[in-house]
């Protein structure tokens, strides 16, 4: 029957209205028995069945397969909904991107159904996704369904195409999978029954990780341990590349290393990029910070890190004559990329969902979500002053040192000699104090000389 409704119960009765039953020496078995006898069979009419695929990704190269997903990356997904031959009453899919995962809905992309089908809803094109709880739910109406076709060999079919979005949330990290999840439900015997769930295929999440390294060298060797003073030698070394735990592609990387005012005539004497891509032209110093500056555009400030490039950049220069005695010379080297290349646009994805952004290094180094940053500080030691005092001579032979100290006798004269090593350096309102113990008094006589 073309009306029978999907899932109800129809019930068939087999009735017996008499019968007789005699033996061969003419014994009557039934006497005395009444009838009609009845028995039910029941029979449930099929039932909507749901199939769930994963379709592909947004982004497919050797490091992000079409089973993977980096945060703020597009995922596509069919549902495919078998119609039973008869009615389907009420028929609805429900889609979920929350239960099983961190993801949320961004578009309805088409729907497709077998010509034998039908809808109450005049057209399967007047279907739409009605989206709750930020893109986690979604609810598509298919009206009450018929299927007018008889050929049990030839399953007719719903076929709906959905795309959805890996969210920028803490749940998400690298490794982690995705499942989207889909059933359907529809009327019967005045009921509301659903399907089983159908799962699809899952898709991990992957992230770059990038570290950058900070090293120097005073006079050709490292530093520390090595110390200088002012006008010697210094270099600094930044190297950016993957970190072992690195999935995928960096993108947008940005590097800002604020070099001290203590590192003057700073010059890049090198760049070394096992992509081939870059050399000392893509680099810049404004305002006294390095960063990079593609083909010497200085607002082309980013570029995009692949899974195993390394970039080391060497800078040459002196230590500052300028600097105190004893200074600290502190650089830190700060880079942060993001998830996808580019901007994208608009920036959430998912009209439904605020978290459907891609992931950056906003919140910095060992941010609570937008981690994607790293730095490295390199503390050189400058050269500090140095004292020293000493006896140069008493004014009585008799008198002599006694397990290494100097007797004296009272009323004699002793005179010292003070010895300050001074770097390169600069210092402001340097004085010499000679603090003499009691006992001792100084004698002006004009022998003190500098």
């Amino acid at each position: 029957d073309q009306g029978a409704v999907a899932g109800s119960k129809q019930i068939d009765t087999g009735k017996l209205e008499s019968y007789r039953a005699i033996n061969n020496i003419g014994v009557d078995w039934t006497e005395g028995v009444d009838g009609p006898f009845t028995d039910d069979a029941t029979v449930t009419i099929a039932t909507p069945i749901v199939e769930k695929r994963l379709l592909g990704t947004e982004i497919v190269n050797p490091v992000n397969e079409d089973n993977e997903a980096v945060i703020g990356e597009l995922v596509e997904y069919e549902i495919t909904v078998i119609v039973p031959e008869g009615v389907s009453t009420n028929l609805n899919v429900l889609d979920s991107f929350g239960d099983f995962g961190d993801m949320a809905f961004v578009s309805f992309d088409s729907i497709v159904a077998s010509p034998e089908l039908t809808t109450t809803l005049g057209d399967f094109s007047n279907v739409t996704a009605n989206v709750t709880n930020n893109g986690q739910n979604v609810r598509f109406d298919l009206g009450t369904v018929t299927n007018s076709d008889t050929d049990n060999q030839q399953p007719e079919t719903i076929t709906l195409t959905v795309t959805g979005v890996v969210l920028n949330v803490v749940d998400n990290q690298s490794g982690d999978q995705e499942v989207n999840a889909a059933l359907a439900t529809f009327d019967a015997d005045g009921a509301t029954l659903q399907s089983p769930v159908a799962k699809s295929e899952p898709v991990f999440v992957i992230e770059p990780d990038v570290d950058v390294i900070k090293e120097a060298t005073v006079n050709g060797n490292a530093a520390p341990p090595e110390i200088g003073d002012g006008n010697d030698a210094l270099s600094y070394t930044i190297s950016i590349l993957h970190s072992s735990s690195s999935d995928t592609d960096a993108f947008d990387l940005v590097l800002a290393d604020r070099l001290p005012t203590e590192f003057i005539t700073p010059v890049i004497t090198s760049v070394t990029d096992t992509g081939g891509i870059l050399d000392t032209g893509d680099f810049d110093i404004n305002q006294g910070i390095l960063q990079f500056a593609i083909n010497g555009v200085t607002t082309d400030n980013s570029i995009n890190l692949e899974l195993g490039r390394e970039i080391v950049v060497t800078l040459d220069g002196e230590i500052s004559p300028l600097i105190v005695p004893g200074q600290q010379i502190v650089n830190t080297a700060n880079i942060q990329w993001t998830s996808l290349d580019g901007v994208p646009d608009p920036a959430e994805r998912s009209p439904f969902n605020p978290d459907s952004t891609e992931r950056t290094g906003a919140d910095g180094v060992g941010g609570r979500l937008n981690d994607y940053a790293d730095s490295d500080t390199v503390i050189i030691n400058t050269i500090d002053t140095s004292l020293s005092k000493s006896i140069v001579a008493t004014s009585e032979a008799h008198t002599q040192f006694v397990n290494n100290n100097e007797r004296l006798a009272i009323g004699e004269i002793v005179r010292y000699r003070l010895v300050s090593l001074f770097p390169e350096a600069q210092a402001e309102e340097l004085f010499l104090r000679d603090l003499l113990p009691n006992g001792l008094s100084f004698l002006n006589d004009g022998t003190a000389k500098v």
